[in-house]
């Protein structure tokens, strides 16, 4: 279990440092684990949401957003829901003809993320929030909402990430 928790984490990590090559390779070796093991589909089907993800930056775009709905309807712990939503909101942030579709996931995972009290989540929820408003030239939201990040992000002692989305926010013109 905690090779699979590795995994995921050094995903996480690879993706965050723009090496998305890296990003999927971890992914799937978290993928295998989980299946060959038969255990934690919620945490498989985040994973392969988050390799979408990955792939879709890497350039790789054939992607069948019904696969991943239904992935995401499997999903059955809220942490992996969450994750898997947000995701989902930046896959299609990402997908020029389908921005707008991304602002409902990306609403749905800070309202989750609020539900369930977990601050982390929906901070960067808030902050993707700002990335679709600044996309969308609505400068005023897209910094009320990094803001938004910035607060929770250091309630949660989350100084690496403060740090990131304050640069986000003074990137923002």
């Amino acid at each position: 279990m905690i090779e699979l928790l590795g995994h995921g984490v050094i995903a996480d990590v690879y993706y965050h440092l723009n090496q998305y090559h890296k990003s999927i390779e971890h992914c799937t070796k978290g993928i295998i684990i989980c299946d060959k093991q038969n255990y934690w589909k919620s945490f498989s089907f985040e994973l392969q949401i988050r390799r979408t993800k990955a792939n879709i930056l890497n350039k790789q775009e054939n992607i069948d957003i019904n696969a991943l709905l239904n992935k995401i309807d499997k999903i059955i712990l809220n942490t992996h829901k969450i994750y898997a939503i947000y995701s989902l909101g930046e896959i299609l942030l990402n997908i020029d003809s389908r921005i707008e579709e991304s602002e409902m996931w990306i609403k749905k995972a800070i309202e989750l993320s609020d539900s369930k009290k977990l601050r982390l989540y929906s901070a960067m929820s808030n902050a993707l929030y700002a990335e679709f408003f600044k996309k969308n030239g609505n400068i005023t939201k897209a910094k009320k909402k990094y803001q938004t990040a910035i607060k929770i992000f250091s309630e949660c002692g989350a100084d690496g990430w403060v740090e990131k989305t304050e640069k986000d926010l003074a990137s923002v013109e």
